[in-house]
């Protein structure tokens, strides 16, 4: 195996208009293609595919197609040293994938976007100021500050309570579940799926909020429930598109 020293980096202050503009569209190109990894992950997670199925595929695939230059160029140890190469693999290789992954298996494509690729600026700086010795400058303290608004904005609608509600149990069939949240609901992308013991679904009619109140989802129940113990699994949209779901069981008295 040929192995070959890397040129040096050139500093950022020696780029010429061309250099930078070239180096900001590959940067622009891997932001897509980063984009668009986690859209795919997220969608083979919902279907059949686990994160090790797209671990799998994603280091299976792209080690054999890169195979050829590996050979050529080697792992670089002259200048990362095993300590950056293990580096470069517990940061940017299999564990960081598996980790992502395991995340999508909870959260929608778009949460992953903001707190995974939206706080790798802050998680650079941090680390450029003790290993590359780089000033934390004004420009990066901001960065910092708008990374961790942005992570903590991500909040979810909320249960707050139920009619009828979690672990009740009522003396007539209720005819409607009302679920309250604390943020405003979609209608139209809520609902609920109300089981009786023996796990059949009991028909429901359309989900609506409530006019005086958009945090209030309101599922009318079309048919008399029979005494006995009963299943909500419930689903609800905010009007940020935040997604959520969830159960609760309570029983009709005998």
């Amino acid at each position: 195996m040929v192995r070959q020293h890397l040129k040096p980096i050139k500093s950022m202050s020696n780029l010429t208009p061309a250099e930078y503009t070239r180096g900001a569209l590959c940067g622009l190109g891997a932001a897509c293609i980063w984009s668009g990894w986690i859209v795919v992950a997220r969608l083979g997670l919902r279907t059949n595919f686990t994160p090790w199925d797209i671990a799998a595929l994603r280091f299976g695939v792209g080690g054999l197609l890169l195979l050829p230059y590996l050979w050529r160029k080697g792992f670089a140890i002259e200048r990362l040293g095993w300590m950056g190469l293990a580096a470069l693999v517990l940061g940017c290789g299999a564990p960081m994938v598996l980790l992502v992954n395991a995340g999508l298996l909870f959260a929608p494509a778009a949460h992953a976007g903001a707190l995974f690729s939206g706080v790798v600026p802050m998680m650079v700086a941090l680390l450029a100021a003790p290993i590359l010795h780089e000033a934390f400058t004004s420009a990066k303290i901001a960065v910092i500050a708008v990374s961790l608004f942005g992570g903590a904005a991500y909040a979810h609608p909320q249960l707050q309570s139920a009619d009828p509600a979690p672990g009740a149990a009522t003396a007539t069939s209720p005819k409607e579940i009302r679920i309250a949240f604390n943020e405003n609901v979609i209608p139209q992308m809520s609902g609920v799926e109300l089981t009786d013991q023996t796990g059949k679904i009991m028909p429901t009619g359309k989900a609506a909020t409530d006019p005086a109140n958009k945090k209030l989802l309101v599922v009318p129940v079309n048919e008399q429930l029979s005494p006995g113990d009963y299943k909500v699994e419930w689903h609800a949209v905010s009007d940020d598109t935040h997604r959520v779901k969830g159960s609760f069981s309570f029983s009709v008295a005998r």
